[in-house]
């Protein structure tokens, strides 16, 4: 899906919180929840470092 698409899909359903899921160094699943206003195409193409 492209960056275009997603935000679209954010703003049509009105989406409040995206929340980002991954696996950390040791294999345990993490998430981190961020407004859903942080998003951006650069995010989406670039990723997210935290």
């Amino acid at each position: 899906m492209s960056s275009n698409k997603v935000l679209k899909t954010i703003k049509d359903n009105k989406v409040e919180y995206i929340d980002l899921r991954f696996t950390d160094p040791r294999g345990k699943l993490q998430h981190l929840t961020i407004d859903s206003t942080a998003v951006d195409n650069d995010m989406l193409n670039d990723g997210v470092f935290f």
